[in-house]
């Protein structure tokens, strides 16, 4: 058990990125909160109880993000108990998560894993964040996502998940009115949230907030670093009827002709990443001939729109079962670059821009062979950096297929 001064302890900053210490977490589904076989529990109304103490998180919504249906697994590193008087507080880490925080923090510190003690585990993590803390009594500067600390989260993140380790699984099936949810009866202590996508290989570490008597309850905004993307053809005889300048789900060519396409897809959020790789994966039936001289990539915001020039992306077809790749190798360059007015001075930049990609393709004679079938598909998929820690050649995320129809 480690022992330290209290007002070191409410100097914590809880970064919002991917800590998060015990409060109550909202309205979602759970497992049990120790963490044995992970079990989901479902939670009416946007908040839950534990029934396990005093403490609370609540997870906010972003503006336009509604948190139902997303998934969070918590993990609880140390418990945390104070002294009668606040004068010190008592830190004690969860055996099933011990050998992950020794073996990250004896590597940053150079020491063999078995030998880092409590007490250096909880030091070590005050070191790194002197930023904004939830719970700190003192005025204090938000922490920046490029922070040390934000990285030390996603190693602990990563060796959790690659130990298979067992936390409590959260499934969001109300909100409270306010669209947050809350966890409520949550012990006192140290906790991860890691937001789980149906995006293959993807997690988000969200963010570290410490509840104790004196702050038993703390608010935290999630993020999702993962995108999303939609993929339209344009109808050419029926534009009126179905809006949106004829782009739809499915559409009418003849052999010969030119079938237009389009992507739809938003900047992630990328703070946090020093290059931000991203890539669009297309399989097309073999009755369309991608034409690669068509493609053109905007980048808009509402008020700005740039036209990504074609040295900045590769084309590179037939590789990895698909018809085409189409690869940004640092998406956030350009981005920082021609968007920079959000950037603050922790080189932080507030992203959303639209992203639009369009090419052409025809309708070959091999559609001729096949005038029964009910339509020619066309899919695509976006593969995205995943790894804060990795410049670009980390491990890669990627979206479920969305598939058009030609007829």
């Amino acid at each position: 058990m480690n022992k330290k001064n209290v007002m070191k302890y409410l100097g914590i900053p809880a970064l919002a990125t991917g800590m998060l210490l015990s409060g109550a977490l909202p309205a979602l589904t759970i497992t049990s909160l120790v963490i044995h076989a992970a079990q989901e529990i479902t939670t009416p109304g946007g908040i839950v109880d534990l029934k396990k103490g005093g403490a609370a998180i609540t997870i906010e919504a972003n503006e336009g993000q509604s948190l139902i249906g997303k998934k969070f697994r918590l993990y609880q590193l140390f418990s945390v108990k104070n002294a009668a008087h606040l004068e010190s507080v008592n830190y004690t880490w969860t055996p099933a998560y011990q050998d992950v925080l020794q073996k990250v923090i004896g590597k940053r510190l150079n020491k063999p894993a078995k030998d880092v003690t409590e007490y250096e585990a909880v030091d070590y993590i005050q070191s790194l964040n002197n930023h904004k803390v939830e719970g700190a009594v003192t005025e204090q500067k938000l922490e920046g996502r490029y922070s040390e600390f934000r990285y030390f989260i996603e190693e602990i993140t990563t060796e959790l998940r690659a130990q298979k380790k067992q936390g409590t699984d959260i499934h969001v099936t109300q909100t409270m009115d306010n669209g947050n949810i809350r966890f409520d009866g949550l012990e006192f202590g140290y906790y991860i949230t890691d937001e789980i996508s149906d995006n293959a290989g993807t997690h988000s570490a969200s963010s570290l907030c410490m509840v104790n008597t004196a702050n038993p309850n703390a608010a935290v905004k999630i993020k999702s670093d993962y995108p999303s993307i939609t993929k339209k053809i344009q109808e050419d005889d029926h534009k009126e009827e179905i809006g949106a300048d004829g782009w739809n789900d499915i559409a009418d060519y003849e052999i010969g002709q030119t079938v237009p396409y389009r992507y739809d897809t938003a900047v992630p959020d990328m703070n946090g990443y020093h290059t931000y790789y991203f890539a669009f994966h297309d399989k097309m039936d073999k009755a369309l001939t991608f034409d690669p001289d068509t493609v053109k990539i905007q980048i808009m915001d509402g008020k700005k729109t740039y036209d990504v020039d074609p040295s900045e992306y590769n084309i590179l077809e037939n590789v990895g079962g698909t018809t085409f790749k189409i690869e940004i190798e640092d998406l956030k360059k350009i981005v920082d670059r021609e968007f920079p007015e959000g950037m603050n001075k922790d080189k932080e930049n507030v992203y959303g821009q639209k992203i639009v990609l369009r090419y052409d393709a025809k309708l070959n004679d091999e559609a001729a062979k096949d005038t029964g079938r009910p339509g020619f598909e066309n899919s695509v998929k976006l593969e995205f950096s995943n790894d804060p820690d990795a410049d670009g050649v980390g491990k890669t995320g990627e979206t479920p297929w969305d598939t058009v129809v030609c007829f």
